[in-house]
């Protein structure tokens, strides 16, 4: 397991993040933190899901993509998510990436509705599902975008983890970036 080898050398090199004191200590406690979460969810293969729960996601997916076809009007009729939290709108930026160009840096902005397109996802029964595993779609607005951070931003942060961890058990969840421009903070 590439992982646990990963967090023992790290344990074992721990001295060295130490010698630059408490902030280090901190941040290496946050990487250890970060890890083991990434760790212990490791990878889902086909046969421990079952075959009931595949045919369940296909089925999902068949009636989510019919309906979306339909579409159904409204404020949001442009891809069918009439079903939108009202914090949400299909312009609404979800990520940003800085890409190298012949011509200089580019920011390529990833919104709302493209996400919801790449998902397959549709409004079932007043909800929106992604139509890949037929989980309702949950949107979280992040947290972290500091010029200058709060002295408790660790906290703030090891927080923020704590609850897309438990979204992400239940939801499927999308993460609204903080800096929607793409653009440093400060």
């Amino acid at each position: 397991m590439p992982q646990a080898r990963f967090l023992h050398q790290m344990l074992r090199r721990r001295d060295l993040f130490w010698k630059f004191g408490e902030a280090m200590k901190q941040y290496f406690y946050l990487i250890i933190i970060i890890m083991i979460t990434v760790a212990g969810f490791g990878v889902q293969t086909l046969s421990a899901q079952g075959k009931s729960k595949v045919k369940k996601r296909k089925a999902a997916k068949q009636q989510v993509n019919k309906q979306s076809a339909s579409g159904s009007g409204g404020s949001n009729s442009g891809g069918g998510y009439d079903c939108l939290p009202p914090d949400v709108k299909l312009d609404t930026i979800v990520s940003t990436k800085e890409i190298e160009t012949a011509s200089g840096n580019k920011i390529e902005r990833e919104s709302v509705k493209q996400r919801l397109d790449k998902m397959s996802a549709g409004c079932k029964a007043g909800k929106l599902i992604d139509g890949a595993t037929g989980r309702e779609i949950r949107f979280y607005h992040l947290q972290g975008c500091w010029g200058n951070p709060p002295q408790d931003y660790l906290e703030i942060l090891e927080n923020q983890q704590k609850e897309l961890d438990e979204l992400k058990k239940k939801y499927a969840v999308v993460e609204l970036t903080c800096n929607p421009s793409g653009g440093l903070p400060f």
